[in-house]
């Protein structure tokens, strides 16, 4: 169960963490 939880987990921090490289990205280009 825990470690399904985290299997869960694993794709929305991925997916906050990507999203927070661009706009950091696209902030220091701007």
């Amino acid at each position: 169960p825990a470690a399904a939880s985290d299997l869960e987990h694993l794709p929305h921090v991925f997916f906050r963490v990507s999203i927070a490289e661009v706009s950091g990205r696209e902030a220091l280009e701007s």
